[in-house]
C-alpha cells in the first residue's frame, strides 16, 4: 500500500476527544477556538455514528487500484493483495462505504504498520468510541457547571450542550432520538456465525471480539443517554 502524502484526517474524532479533554482541564482555554471546534462538530453529534453504506462507485474506485482520496486528496496505488481484498472484506462485513474503509485502512497502516481488515475495523470502532466519549465529557461538564457557569470552558460547553439538546427533528429531540436508536441497534445487532471478520485490533494492539467491542460501546451509549435525559 502506497501511503498518500496527506490523507484525510480519519483520526478526527480521536483528535476531537483529546482537544476537549485538554480544554476542560485548562484554566486558560481559548473560548473562541473551543466554540469554533464544537460548532464544527455539531453535525457529527446530531447524526451520531451514522455511516455511509456500501457504494458501487466507491467499490469500483477501490477495485481500480488507483483511487483518489475524498475531498480532492491524493491518488494512491493499491495492490490486489492484501490492499483491495482487505478493504472489501471490511466493507462487506461491516456494511460500510468502501472509500471510508480505505481511509480506516490507511490510518491503521500508519499506526500499526499492517494492512488488514482487523486493524482497519479497530480504527473504525475507536473513532466511534471517541465521538461518544467526547459527547459524554461535554454532557458531564454541562451537568457539573449548571446554567450559571462562568469562566474557562464551562459557559461555552453549557451553551453548546443546550443547543444540541434543543435541536428538534419530527418534534422530538434529535440527540435523544438518535441515542435511543443507537441503543436499539446495538441491542439487536449480532455477529453472524458465518462472519469472516470476527475480531478487530483494539487500541492496545490486542485482538478483541466484535461482540465484546459492541458491548463496551453499549455501556458508553447508555451512560451518554442517561446524561442527555438528565439535562433535557
Amino acid at each position: 500500500m502506497a501511503a498518500p502524502e496527506e490523507s484525510e484526517d480519519v483520526g478526527s474524532f480521536r483528535d476531537l476527544l483529546t482537544y476537549i479533554q485538554g480544554a476542560l482541564a485548562s484554566d486558560d482555554v481559548d473560548a473562541v477556538d473551543l466554540e469554533d471546534r464544537l460548532q464544527a462538530a455539531q453535525p457529527q453529534f446530531l447524526t451520531l455514528l451514522q455511516h455511509r453504506p456500501p457504494n458501487a462507485e466507491s467499490r469500483k474506485a477501490v477495485q481500480s487500484k488507483t483511487p483518489q482520496l475524498p475531498n480532492g486528496g491524493d491518488r494512491i496505488q493499491l495492490d490486489d493483495e492484501p490492499d483491495v481484498r482487505e478493504v472489501l472484506l471490511m466493507s462487506d462485513e461491516l456494511k460500510l462505504d468502501e472509500m471510508d474503509c480505505l481511509l480506516c485502512m490507511l490510518a491503521g497502516h500508519e499506526e500499526r504498520g499492517e494492512v488488514s481488515a482487523e486493524v482497519a475495523a479497530g480504527v473504525f470502532y475507536q473513532e466511534r468510541r471517541a465521538l461518544l466519549a467526547a459527547l459524554q465529557l461535554l454532557l458531564s461538564a454541562a451537568a457539573a457547571a449548571g446554567p450559571e457557569a462562568a469562566g474557562g470552558a464551562a459557559p461555552v460547553v453549557h451553551r453548546f450542550v443546550g443547543t444540541l439538546l434543543a435541536e428538534r427533528r419530527g418534534g422530538r429531540s434529535a440527540l435523544l432520538s438518535r441515542l435511543l436508536d443507537l441503543v436499539q441497534e446495538n441491542l439487536s445487532a449480532s455477529v453472524p456465525p458465518e462472519a469472516k471478520l470476527t475480531h478487530v485490533v483494539d487500541e492496545r494492539g490486542a485482538a478483541a471480539r466484535r461482540q465484546d467491542v459492541a458491548a463496551r460501546e453499549r455501556t458508553l451509549l447508555l451512560e451518554v443517554l442517561a446524561l442527555a435525559v438528565a439535562l433535557a
